[in-house]
């Protein structure tokens, strides 16, 4: 056995300069790769973080969280579901997932705040 391994089995734990001592041990120096500085643009516009948009469509779950909110009525997530089924309530359907224009609910608000029914409702 070699001197070195004879040395780190003996005190039973290894040193750093007792592996870098062994002949086989290569010690390898990484060579950090330099990042190119940001690019800070004129334009103050350029540096800002865009704001998120606001939806065009909402989920029928969150158009009904919106109208129970606004009016402060007690409507049932099935009886939205069922305007929106008979065609009470406007809205698109993509694949399987079904969504309701905000200004469609926007409408379906101001109804309900004017206590109008909803069957004799414009669209």
């Amino acid at each position: 056995m070699n001197h070195n391994y004879e040395r780190i089995l003996n005190d039973r734990e290894a040193r750093p300069e007792d592996l870098t001592a062994a002949p086989h041990v290569k010690v390898r120096l990484s060579k950090t790769i330099p990042q190119p500085a940001k690019r800070i643009s004129r334009r103050p516009a350029d540096n800002l973080n865009p704001a998120p948009a606001t939806p065009l469509m909402l989920t029928p779950n969150v158009a009904w969280r919106r109208l129970c909110a606004r009016t402060g009525g007690s409507i049932t997530i099935q009886t939205f579901y069922r305007w929106i089924g008979n065609g009470s309530v406007y809205s698109v359907r993509m694949g399987k997932r079904i969504f309701v224009p905000v200004d469609k609910v926007e409408n379906l608000i101001e109804i309900c705040l004017a206590g109008e029914d909803l069957k004799s409702s414009p669209g």
